[in-house]
């Protein structure tokens, strides 16, 4: 009888056994299904089964609220967005995302547990605030410790390194950038493997270290195409009265001198961080320069707001004190005033490495980082800010224009589109 019963219990567990693996069979060829027909609606044919849950810490900025679009249009529900107010939480709402977490909070690392947990990949949008920067390595340690294996990071053109020390210079005169290329440095070394010293004997071998769990990529973007929008965004929708007895003009300012600018669109930043996060194994370790097509004037913004608004847009260049001081006026912090201008300088200097050569009258640039220009010989034939073939060959197909971002109205936040 023990033996009989013995017998029929293992049958038992036999059968539970194989009731088991054929249930998780079929609940794998359901995921490899569901994961198939994301990348056929997203275009990304070698899609990772296994990419697990997205944690996006700026769910309804530019470019989080796109990715967030992009993946629930394309089915990928597996995601987790971080909002700031009840208001941002209903937005994610409305794209269908249900995990939505208001509690994570960039300034508060003691928020990073919680946001983390269960997360397999992180897209980290950096919040603009003045110390951000402060918090990186408490989150980037927190995602380690949460098992994260792949974190990506938005940051800025070159933020980390440069053609010469002359462009170096010019762009690390940005503080905003600056910050990017010190946290970018801090996630390549933390997360690289490093050669060590051990002595072995009488002997000093070295040896790789063991290699980190989770991995990294960085995309240094140029200047968005949203900036007008957001930025002006009053003055481009509601008008402002610069003349007497006239209706409201749409406008918006800068101090670029009017050169021409490398604006990258948010929709191929987003594009480019789904099929990153969604891919994971071709992009392990990898560093890419998303730009625009070409560059174009900010009058030549103008116009084609105007095209896009179908009404006049005008564009003011303005010295760079006026347009602090106006920054001032209209409530900008001081820390984003420093950050606007220097971005300004950085725009206007970029022709200083073009076929115009180095002007020795322009201050908006400073007259060590002009003469470094020359002492590099970076007089080129163009701007040191050049389009990359990066977005071309991630998405297989070209980067989008100024008007192509314009005509995916359907994609902006509501700040782009004119809400307070």
């Amino acid at each position: 009888f023990y033996i009989a019963s013995c017998k029929k219990q293992t049958l038992r567990q036999n059968q539970l056994h194989e009731n088991n693996l054929q249930e998780n069979k079929q609940k794998m060829e359901s995921v490899v299904q569901a994961v198939a027909l994301v990348g056929e609606a997203l275009g990304i044919r070698n899609l990772d089964p296994d990419c697990g849950r997205l944690f996006i810490t700026g769910g309804t900025g530019v470019v989080g609220h796109r990715m967030v679009k992009k993946l629930k249009q394309a089915g990928y529900s597996c995601i987790r967005a971080a909002a700031h107010s009840s208001q941002k939480v209903h937005e994610l709402q409305e794209l269908g995302v249900r995990d939505v977490t208001q509690d994570f909070c960039w300034n508060d690392p003691l928020t990073y547990e919680s946001a983390l947990k269960g997360v397999k990949t992180v897209i980290c949008t950096p919040p603009n605030t003045q110390y951000w920067h402060e918090n990186f390595e408490a989150f980037l340690q927190a995602s380690v410790r949460a098992g994260v294996k792949h974190f990506i990071k938005l940051s800025f053109y070159h933020a980390r390194s440069s053609c010469c020390k002359a462009q170096e210079k010019l762009i690390q005169e940005v503080p905003l950038v600056r910050h990017h290329g010190e946290c970018d440095e801090m996630l390549v070394k933390t997360l690289t493997p490093q050669l060590v010293e051990v002595m072995t004997g009488d002997a000093l071998d070295m040896f790789m270290d063991v290699a980190p769990r989770m991995s990294y990529t960085i995309l240094y973007c140029t200047f968005f195409m949203s900036n007008p929008l957001t930025i002006y965004h009053h003055k481009l929708h509601d008008g402002e009265h610069l003349f007497k007895n006239q209706q409201p003009l749409a406008t918006f300012y800068g101090s670029s001198g009017n050169q021409p600018i490398n604006y990258v669109s948010p929709n191929d930043i987003a594009d480019v961080a789904v099929r990153v996060a969604l891919s994971p194994r071709d992009h392990y370790n990898k560093e890419y320069t998303l730009t625009g097509p070409e560059s174009i004037t900010d009058q030549q913004v103008a116009s084609l707001l105007g095209k896009h608004f179908n009404r006049p847009v005008m564009y003011v260049d303005q010295p760079p004190h006026e347009l602090a001081r106006q920054l001032g006026a209209n409530g900008d912090p001081d820390w984003h005033i420093s950050d606007l201008m220097a971005l300004e300088r950085l725009k206007k200097c970029q022709a200083t490495h073009a076929d115009v050569g180095v002007d020795e009258n322009d201050h908006s640039c400073s007259n060590e980082t002009q003469s470094e220009s020359a002492r590099q010989g970076c007089r080129t034939t163009e701007p040191f800010i050049c389009a990359t073939q990066d977005i071309a060959l991630i998405c297989e197909r070209p980067a989008q224009t100024f008007e192509d971002y314009l005509n995916a109205e359907d994609m902006m936040i509501p700040l782009e589109r004119g809400a307070p």
